[in-house]
Formats: structure tokens, C-alpha cells, sequence
């Protein structure tokens, strides 16, 4: 017996009797049984039950699709239908449906949707199916692209790739301000420093005793500056804070109050110098009382006395004394159109800049040619003075200045071909020989300015109060002018420089003492020198009648404690020691930054571990 199957057609009452298959006919990708559906008007129902009335015979039209041919026993009637679409399901049928490539379904995350047949008898799209993706790095452990295989563990899949692996608590495929390059959320305190998170440092710990703060900010000092009786410190950042003495403003802090020769003055108390709105310093120099800034964009400012217009401004006014005299309110020095500087140094009362130009110009008191322009009379100090109108300092054709140090009143630096010094030289501290001024009187520089005699190439300079140090290519060092302390390290008071033969291979080498014959830095006060020996210890010579030798030599530090940098003011030092500070010497006006006004290294007991570091930050750093 023929199994019979009914299917609707495209015309309204249309229905095929198909003996055989209908699907190799109509193109039909399922077989869909009606048996028992009453026919409509002009349509007639075949097998079971039979409807009443005529025999009807009912034949496909030889595979047309659509169109039926049907032929009425009682009346011969023809009537010809044809449908306007083809149904290939029926309304309403639901099946799983799955469009991944073959031997995916099933597998890993892989998974078939359904689809819906539509009352046009068209399938809507499949629904729910999920595909795999187009990875080899699968999330937590997934089998996303359904290879079979979790691919957690290829070389592909780490931290920083941009997907969450298993044991990933983020990752955005590299630092974000929200995930750390490790892949955990940030933590200042975690040992990572995630800067996008606004991290300067994570040193492991949340302790503000270190160089890393609570709050992953760096606590460092990078440089540090002596005056007379101030004292000044480069910090992390380009900040800027100054103590000591403030009686023309030298600290930079709106007042002429002093600050560190109380306690609670210094740390967090001590407030930052207000260089202007989102500026930031990259050296500082300072003078008697007055100190200057070089900052990031190669400008300078100056603040402090002003008596000879030290200051650059174009007028005798002091700068720091109040508030509105600071921040953005502070000029910068007109060095001249298009000029930048790239190295400052100040003098007692004068202040000089290397300029971009490899040009040197120098401003304030000019009494002794102290400023190298052939001329007496301060500059700086009227309007009209500054900028393209000062002179550069003359060192002569070809000559490319390196380094400049200024010391009281003489200013000296460092050149293609040695050192030139010029301004006062009553002791010989210009090196030439002789106790002549040079620089205020015309034919006196450039190619009428000797190189100084050393009998060796210099690399660095220190100008003290009226002494001069120079170190040489072969790290030994060598000083010259007076001589009254012993601050020229020869074993004797006598001066050296002011006469004939006194200089080059005459001049001996300063002794660093027992095994150490070298130095990697000097610094140059008021009647005392101090250099900086190879392997980061100091020692000092000269007058130490305020401790500014530091007691015994070399000086005590503290246990493992190494120098990277020192500082003479007039009568105190500074040592740069892993970032942080300790000062010695006089302390009337707290440039030593304890707290107090005692000073230290007079007596041996002050120094090593028992002297303190200067706090800059908070309570204990």
C-alpha cells in the first residue's frame, strides 16, 4: 500500500495527492502528512473518510509548479491556478539549525540554534547558535574557537594579550589606568607601578619613610644648592623647596620668614616654591641671597636680592618677599631673542647663564668685570639692560663653553681647550699669574683672556668665595687663589696663581688622602673646599670654624651611607646621599634644615649616624 502524503500548494484550496515523494518534485526539504484536514470551498479531502457528492480526481500538473489542472465528473470544468511563492516548511515549524564549519557543533562552546518556519513558509534565520570564535586564546578556560582543545595554556595566551584568561583578574592588553601590567587592578603598594593609574613609584610598600610615598609619589631630592645662609633642593618632579635664612626672599615663599630653625618647619610643613601654574625646574643656583631656577623649557627665574639686579628683571626690586611676587606673577629673564638657557651659576651678587646659543651672558654686580663684558657697571639692574642689549661674556673665536662656576665675584668656565676665569683676582683666583682684574676694561677678553695654566686638561669647576678648584682629566684636583685657611689643599697658607710660576706643573695636586687620589665632584664655600673621592666618600679641607669641614676626615655619613653629589654654601655642606640629604656646618639662619639652629661638625659626635637627614617630604623622609 502506497503511503500517502499531502501537501499544501500555492493556491488558495489547492492540495496535491502525491504518490510518490514530493520533495524531488517541489524542491521540499521535509515531508509534512494533512490527513483529516477538511477541504474549503471547491476542494475536496481523498482517502479515510471520503467526502460526499462527486468523484473527484486530483493529479499534479506534471510538475509545474503551482499550477493544478482539476476535471468535474458531473460538469467538465478546467480551472488554472497559479501561486505567487513557493513554500519549502510549514508555519510555525521549529528545527535546530547550525552554520559552523563542519565537526564544530557540540564541541566546546559551539552550539546549534533554531530556526522558525514563517507564515510565507520561508525559514527565519537561526537563532541561539553559538559559532566559534576566531581565537586561539580562550576565556577562563572556554574552548571559544571549538577546536577541542583549551588553549589557555599556548604561548599565545598571557597577560597583556587582551583577552581574560583563566587566573586574570583584567586585561587590557597592556597598562591601562584600570588594570596593571601583571593583570590585576592597581595598588599602589603591589611592587607594580602602573603610571596610566597615576603611579611615580611603587616600591612594594605603602611606608612614607622611603623614597616612594603611601601614595606612590616619589620622595627624592635630584640636586641641591647653598647660599650664604639658604639652603635649596631639586626634588622629584621639578618641584623646588628652600629654607634657611629668608631675609629678602631668597626662599621663594611670598615672606621673608625664615623657615627649618624650628621644629615644624621643614617636611610637609615646608611649602613648595611657586615657580608658576604647571612649571617645573631642571636646575637651580644660588647665590649670597638670592637663588635662580632653570626650568623645563630652558627659561630662568630668579627671586631674592636685588640690590644689583642680580635678579635680571630690569630693576633693584626684591622678588620672593610676597605673595604676588611669585608663581606666574615671577618674569623670566630676557636672555635675548630665541635664547634658552642650558646651565646656570650664581656669585655673590651676579648670576650667569650657558646659554643655547654656547654663548655665555651674565648679569648683576659688575664692579670687578665680574659679568666679562669689558666694561664696569651692573647690568640688569635698569630697564633696557637685558635681552638682545646684554653683551655675551668674550671667550673667544671658537671656543665652546661646557660648564660655569661662579664664585664671590669671578666667574670661570669651562672651554674647548681648558678653563678661562675673569671678574676680581686680589688673590690669584682667576689663575693668570698676576692679581689683575679681567673683564671690566676693554681688550681684557676673548683672545686678550689667558686660558688658566693647569699642566693638565680640566673637566670640572667649583669657584669658591676667592678660590677656585678645578678637576682634571685624570680625576685628581688642583686649586688656586687664597690661601688663608688652607682651602687650596697644598699643605700651606700661601696663595697660588697671583705670581709668576706658580701655575701648571708648579701647582701641586690636592691630597684626597690615604689610597684615594681622585674625585668625581667639587664644591667651593667661603675659605673651604670639598671634593667627592671615587667610591662616594668626602673630604673636606680649609677653614672649619663652623663645622663645615664636618669633623674628621673623610667625613662621617653614617653607617654605609655614600655620597652622589655635594654642595658648599659660605659656610656649610650638603652631601646628596641616595637621594636624600644631610648638611653640616653653620646653622644660625637653619640652612641645615634640623629644626634648629645648632651646628654641626664642630664636634664629632654630631656627624655619622647622630646627624640627622634634612626632611623635605613628611616626618621621616
Amino acid at each position: 500500500m502506497r503511503k500517502r502524503q499531502w501537501l499544501v500548494g500555492g493556491g488558495a484550496g489547492l492540495l496535491a495527492l502525491c504518490v510518490a515523494s514530493c520533495t524531488a518534485v517541489l524542491g521540499i526539504d521535509k515531508d509534512y502528512h494533512l490527513d483529516g484536514e477538511g477541504g474549503g470551498a471547491g476542494s475536496t479531502a481523498s482517502g479515510g473518510n471520503g467526502g460526499g457528492g462527486g468523484t473527484t480526481a486530483t493529479t499534479a500538473s506534471g510538475g509545474t509548479t503551482g499550477t493544478t489542472s482539476t476535471t468535474d465528473t458531473t460538469s467538465t470544468t478546467t480551472t488554472s491556478t497559479t501561486s505567487t511563492s513557493t513554500f519549502v516548511c510549514a508555519p510555525d515549524t521549529v528545527e535546530p539549525c547550525y552554520s559552523g564549519p563542519p565537526n564544530t557543533e557540540g564541541v566546546g562552546a559551539c552550539a546549534a540554534g533554531t530556526r522558525t518556519c514563517g507564515a510565507d513558509g520561508q525559514w527565519l534565520p537561526c537563532a541561539g547558535e553559538v559559532l566559534p570564535q576566531a581565537t586561539d586564546c580562550d576565556d577562563n578556560g572556554v574552548d571559544d574557537d571549538c577546536n577541542g582543545v583549551n588553549d589557555d595554556t599556548l604561548p599565545s595566551c598571557y597577560c597583556g594579550d587582551g583577552d581574560i584568561d583563566a587566573g586574570e583578574q583584567c586585561d587590557d592588553g597592556g597598562q591601562s589606568a584600570v588594570c596593571d601590567a601583571d593583570c590585576t587592578p592597581p595598588a599602589c603598594g603591589d611592587g607594580t607601578q602602573n603610571k596610566a593609574a597615576g603611579e611615580a613609584c611603587d616600591d612594594g610598600n605603602t611606608d612614607d619613610a622611603d623614597a616612594c610615598s603611601a601614595t606612590c609619589q616619589q620622595q627624592q631630592v635630584l640636586s641641591v644648592v647653598a647660599g650664604a645662609s639658604h639652603t635649596c633642593a631639586l626634588l622629584a618632579g621639578g618641584l623646588v623647596k628652600c629654607w634657611g635664612r629668608n631675609d629678602n626672599g631668597e626662599l621663594g615663599l611670598g615672606d621673608a620668614l625664615g623657615q627649618g630653625a624650628a621644629p615644624g618647619e621643614m617636611g610637609a610643613a615646608l611649602p613648595f616654591v611657586d615657580l608658576g601654574l604647571g612649571v617645573r625646574a631642571t636646575a637651580l643656583a644660588a647665590g649670597l641671597n638670592h637663588t635662580c631656577a632653570l626650568l623645563t623649557t630652558g627659561a630662568v627665574k630668579c627671586w631674592g636680592a636685588n640690590a644689583f639686579g642680580q635678579l635680571g628683571l630690569g630693576d633693584v626690586n626684591n622678588r620672593g618677599e610676597k605673595p604676588e611676587q611669585m608663581g606666574d606673577l615671577l618674569p623670566t629673564v630676557d636672555l635675548g631673542t630665541g635664547v634658552t638657557a642650558t646651565a646656570i651659576t650664581a656669585g655673590y651678587a651676579h648670576t650667569c647663564a650657558l646659554l643655547s646659543t654656547f654663548k655665555v651672558k651674565c648679569w648683576g654686580n659688575n664692579a670687578s668685570g665680574n659679568l666679562g663684558i669689558e666694561a664696569k657697571g651692573a647690568r640688569g639692574d635698569q630697564p633696557g639692560e637685558m635681552g638682545d642689549a646684554l653683551p655675551v661674556a668674550g671667550l673667544g673665536p671658537g671656543l665652546v663653553p661646557t660648564a660655569i662656576s661662579a664664585g664671590a665675584n669671578h666667574t670661570c668656565a669651562l672651554v674647548t681647550g681648558g678653563v678661562k676665569c675673569w671678574g676680581y683676582n686680589s688673590h690669584g683666583e682667576l689663575g693668570l699669574g698676576d692679581v689683575q682684574n679681567r673683564g671690566d676694561d676693554p681688550g681684557e677678553m676673548s683672545m686678550g683672556l689667558p686660558f688658566v695654566d693647569l699642566g693638565a686638561t680640566p673637566v670640572g669647576l667649583a669657584a669658591g668665595n676667592n678660590h677656585t678648584c678645578a678637576r682634571l682629566s685624570n680625576d685628581t684636583v688642583k686649586c688656586w687663589g687664597f690661601n688663608g685657611t688652607g682651602q687650596l689643599g697644598i699643605a700651606d697658607n700661601q696663595d697660588r696663581g697671583d705670581g709668576p710660576g706658580e701655575m701648571g706643573a708648579a701647582l701641586p695636586t690636592v691630597d684626597l688622602g690615604p689610597g684615594v687620589t681622585t674625585a668625581t665632584a667639587l664644591s667651593a664655600g667661603d675659605g673651604f673646599s670639598c671634593a667627592l673621592r671615587t667610591g662616594g666618600t668626602v673630604k673636606c679641607w680649609g677653614n672649619g670654624t663652623f663645622g663645615e669641614k664636618g669633623g674628621s676626615q673623610p667625613v662621617d655619613l653614617g653607617t654605609g651611607q655614600l655620597a652622589s653629589a655635594i654642595e658648599s654654601g659660605s659656610f656649610h655642606t650638603c652631601a646628596l646621599l641616595s637621594n636624600r640629604l644631610k648638611c653640616w656646618g653653620d646653622n644660625q639662619g637653619g640652612q641645615l634644615g634640623l629644626g634648629d639652629k645648632i651646628t654641626r661638625g664642630l664636634v664629632q659626635a654630631g656627624m655619622g649616624d647622630a646627624l640627622p637627614f634634612v626632611t623635605l617630604y613628611n616626618d621621616l623622609w
